[in-house]
């Protein structure tokens, strides 16, 4: 399969995760997701998690949120800003405040993780869909391009199987995550 507009592709694969969200499926497949991620064991001895703010249609990282923020793990959330992603550390979610894209982010009083905890941590990486050598497609804003590119932690993606490809479109800065878990 050979697939040249990635925007266009990025857009197909937005729709098809909106119906997939919509069929009814979702939350039986986010349990699962969050289930086999506690499972595996890659979320143990991290200093600290680094995830994202799930949006409808994406895998729920709330419940992993939540459940981190319970266990008194770690818990540390990007903001964007002038084209860097720094993640910040959280110690609830009504902590969090619409950035410039609408994403709920840290606010501006939160303490930065620095580059020494890092290197024992987990980061939990966004994809509209994966490869099964963990490549995946974004949405095409690079931040997580870019953060992982010098990251020395430990990198998942989250998917539904049926979001996982035999192929998606990679450049020479696509990077894959080590871990993938699914449903």
């Amino acid at each position: 399969m050979q697939i040249t507009d990635k925007k266009a592709f990025r857009k197909e694969l937005i729709q098809k995760r909106r119906d997939y969200a919509a069929s009814g499926s979702k939350a039986k497949s986010d349990r699962a997701v969050f289930d086999n991620l506690i499972k595996s064991g890659i979320t143990d001895n991290v200093y600290v998690i680094l995830t994202y703010i799930s949006t409808d249609f994406e895998v729920d990282t709330v419940r992993l949120i939540e459940y981190c923020l319970d266990k008194k793990i770690k818990v540390a959330l990007p903001r964007c800003e002038d084209n860097k992603m720094t993640f910040y550390y959280i110690s609830s979610l009504d902590e969090l405040k619409p950035d410039k894209y609408n994403i709920p982010a840290p606010g501006k009083d939160n303490i930065a993780v620095n580059d020494t905890e890092l290197i024992n941590s987990l980061c939990i990486v966004p994809g509209l869909a994966f490869t099964r050598d963990n490549y995946r497609i974004g949405y095409g804003g690079g931040y997580y391009d870019r953060f992982i590119k010098d990251y020395k932690g430990i990198t998942a993606g989250l998917c539904y199987k049926e979001f996982i490809l035999p192929y998606i479109p990679t450049d020479s800065y696509d990077l894959p995550t080590r871990f993938l878990i699914t449903d």
